[in-house]
């Protein structure tokens, strides 16, 4: 069926939580509202006393552009349209025939909505300025407590009105004040309580939107909004300041002997906390700028008052932490839940402060405190299994009204926190709070939240808020979103670490029993499967095998490759463009010897022969580098004779190779890979190690070689290098563990007895 929505300022109290006051159709008439076309700037609606502020009748207005208002109006109509490009709302101060007026622009959908003003009481000059005072000196105060009464007290002496209060919303949407600020002639609204139908759903959702709604005068008469259009869709005043109030809430007002009404809100986590809520005896036209600097206080504030919550809620949450983690690492090694739950600490009451906790498993209840009775106990678990709908954690404070079955329990049973820890059965651990009469102060009767004259007009607002006292019985003390939170975490806990163990003891005969019955069955099957996966093991060694050898064949064959291609410029190197430079030097003495008789061209010829020489020197000193001959024709000993000298002369390094006389010449690829791992360990002791000194080694070992290179440097640790080095850092020592596992050698680095480094290669010849 679909739902009926009553019109604005149709509504009752039966149908008032669905009044759209978002479109009201109406302004409170003590400014002007003038919509827009953003495009060309063409007066759409208007309302209010134009003629009086403006000088021009309000239908004259439509279908009209920005030349028919006063100048000062139309400039900053024109300026407010660009200010809004980056902003939600906007503002400017002019004056219109001698009047200051507040100028407010917004956009609603694709209307541009502008709001004027007149200045009819005080003004602040410095809004950030005062709005900073307010908030450093509430921020003083020392709890959420002082803190709702600074606030109070600070847009007190702000706005001036008779009465500032603190509103709080309850989780079932009543309302309590809990700070006030007040005349000293007027009675204390402190501590009463409304019920959520006095604030209806659609205003919070409203007052979530827009922070602050101001009424300066309830007695105003609606001034309708024009259209140039008949059956144009009606506006959206949410973010409107001048919006049109709904009747019912203004007759709630007079009620209450209010002239004049302010709200702010207060958000906290993106939710509706509260309200500071302003009233006043007489009409009271708050200055834009003032309303301003109390919505920016209420922001902030909103801000402190989330950070104070969060504070108390961070400690109740870490010290729920530790007692979980100890409660757990307890449990799990007691294998007598009761045990844990009666004999130590920390235990089930430590974790979410209650009257007594206890396990309802396996059908039997272990409990610890102030519980019901064990069948009492059966009984609730058999209504939660019921009607608790498979929630993980079920919480009451009426416990005895939702279970009418438990209502005898309500001295140890009216508040309850179930936790379930299993599907089927369904065990819980289960805590439970006494019931906790309390006196409750509402401001009038909450079963009277409407009254009708006899024979008369549909129900209006209550008349009488004279404190009304309520006491509230088989209800406890409410569970916080904390404890539930808390609970929910144990829940996960319990599960994996302890409560398996319980259910594994708790089941050990039943388990027995069926264990028989299924044993051959599960041999079978377990016979199956291990025949499975050692058939799967065998197939992954066999891929793997061949994956190795295949990646192992890859890089033999890369550095062959590599190899040959460094051997074939080296010759070229060597051979063609060293011959080249030797006949150039040639070349160049005989020129020189023509030209004997011409000194300059003497002098030219030999700077040019020495160049030749240098480029023939490092020609010969890439291509050792790149490849030296002597490995391939002299072999590995004479090559690092070699490397030693060249290392030697090159850097300063002192390095001295000696080689068994006895040591065979191994297969070239061993000798290539045995050069390579010297040249890369001396690379390294000249870049990292700091050392004077370095020894290369080539003995026999068995029927293979050893290689050792030493230095007398800093020492090397490789796990602590790759521990907090980047990757490309140590791909030196990378490829010298390839090269060596590639000729089936192996290869250790450590440190050297007397400091230093020391790496040894063994290789079959």
């Amino acid at each position: 069926m679909t739902e009926r929505f009553p019109a604005f300022g149709q509504a009752d109290l039966t149908n008032c939580d669905r009044e759209p006051i978002q479109i009201p159709g109406s302004i409170q008439p003590h400014g002007v509202l003038l919509a827009l076309s953003p495009d060309d700037q063409v007066v759409r609606r208007v309302a209010g006393p134009t003629e009086r502020l403006l000088g021009v009748p309000s239908r004259a207005l439509l279908g009209q552009g920005l030349d028919v208002l006063p100048a000062p109006l139309a400039m900053a109509v024109a300026a407010l349209a660009t200010d809004l490009r980056g902003r939600a709302t906007a503002s400017r101060r002019i004056l219109i025939e001698g009047i200051a007026c507040d100028t407010i622009a917004h956009r609603a959908g694709d209307v541009l909505l502008i709001e004027v003003e007149p200045l009819l009481e005080p003004d602040l000059e410095d809004t950030l300025g005062t709005a900073e005072a307010m908030l450093w000196r509430a921020r003083r105060a020392g709890d959420v407590t002082g803190f709702c009464q600074s606030m109070a007290e600070e847009v007190r002496a702000l706005t001036g009105f008779d009465r500032v209060m603190v509103y709080r919303f309850h989780p079932d949407d009543s309302g309590e004040v809990v700070a006030e600020a007040r005349a000293a002639a007027l009675e204390a609204f402190l501590g009463l309580r409304y019920p959520a139908s006095d604030i209806p759903r659609q205003a919070r959702e409203l007052y979530l939107r827009n922070w602050v709604r101001i009424i300066p005068d309830i007695g105003y008469t609606p001034a309708p909004i024009l259209a140039d259009a008949p059956g144009a869709a009606p506006l959206d005043l949410s973010f409107g300041v001048l919006r049109s109030v709904s009747p019912i809430h203004l007759e709630y007002l007079r009620n209450m002997g209010v002239a004049a009404s302010m709200s702010l809100s207060l958000v906290v986590g993106g939710q509706l906390w509260g309200l500071i809520a302003c009233h006043h005896n007489t009409p009271r036209y708050l200055p834009y700028r003032v309303r301003v600097t109390g919505e920016t206080f209420a922001l902030v504030a909103s801000a402190q008052l989330e950070s104070n919550l969060g504070a108390a809620s961070l400690a109740a949450q870490r010290h729920a932490t530790s007692v979980r983690m100890g409660l757990v690492a307890l449990l799990g090694r007691e294998m007598d839940l009761g045990a844990g739950l009666t004999r130590y600490q920390p235990n089930l009451l430590d974790y979410v402060t209650a009257d007594g906790v206890g396990v309802w498993s396996g059908g039997r209840f272990i409990g610890l405190g102030a519980t019901p009775p064990e069948d009492r106990v059966a009984t609730l678990v058999g209504w939660l299994n019921e009607h608790a709908g498979g929630e993980e954690v079920y919480h009451t404070d009426r416990l005895g009204l939702v279970c009418p079955a438990l209502r005898e329990e309500a001295g140890t049973a009216s508040g309850l926190l179930a936790l379930s820890i299993s599907r089927q059965p369904r065990d819980y651990v289960l805590w439970f709070r006494r019931e906790l009469p309390q006196v409750v102060t509402w401001a009038g009767n909450p079963n009277k939240a409407t009254e009708q004259a006899a024979g008369a007009l549909p129900l209006s607002p209550r008349r009488s808020f004279a404190a009304w006292r309520e006491t509230v019985r088989m209800q406890s003390a409410p569970w916080t979103a904390h404890e539930i939170e808390a609970a929910h975490a144990l829940r996960i806990s319990l599960i994996d670490v302890v409560l398996q163990r319980v259910d594994a003891i708790l089941r050990e005969r039943e388990r027995a029993r069926l264990a028989q019955q299924r044993l051959s069955g599960e041999l079978d099957r377990r016979v199956a499967e291990l025949e499975a996966l050692a058939e799967a093991l065998r197939a992954e060694t066999r891929r793997r095998a061949e994956a190795e050898s295949e990646l192992s064949r890859v890089l033999r064959r890369t550095v062959e490759l590599q190899e040959e291609e460094r051997r074939q410029v080296a010759r070229e190197l060597h051979d063609s463009a060293g011959q080249t430079l030797t006949l150039l030097q040639l070349g160049l003495g005989r020129v020189a010897r023509a030209a004997a008789a011409d000194p300059a061209a003497v002098s030219e010829i030999d700077t040019l022969r020495s160049l030749a020489g240098e480029l023939g020197s490092d020609l010969s000193r890439l291509a050792r580098e790149i490849r030296p001959t002597a490995l391939d024709d002299l072999g590995l000993a004479a090559a690092l004779h070699q490397l030693a000298e060249v290392v030697t002369r090159a850097t300063g390094l002192t390095v001295e190779a000696a080689v068994d006389p006895a040591a065979p010449r191994p297969a070239p690829e061993v000798e290539t890979a045995l050069y390579r791992v010297a040249q890369e360990a001396l690379t390294n002791v000249v870049r990292h190690a700091g050392a004077r000194h370095a020894w290369v080694r080539l003995d026999t070992e068995g029927k293979g070689l050893r290689l050792r290179v030493e230095d007398d440097g800093s020492g090397f640790d490789p796990a602590a290098v790759a521990s907090r080095r980047p990757v490309g850092a140590h791909l030196g020592l990378i490829g010298m563990r390839e090269r060596v596992a590639q000729i089936g050698g192996t290869l250790a680095i450590g440190p050297r007895p007397g400091g230093g480094t020391r790496l040894e290669v063994t290789a079959q010849g």
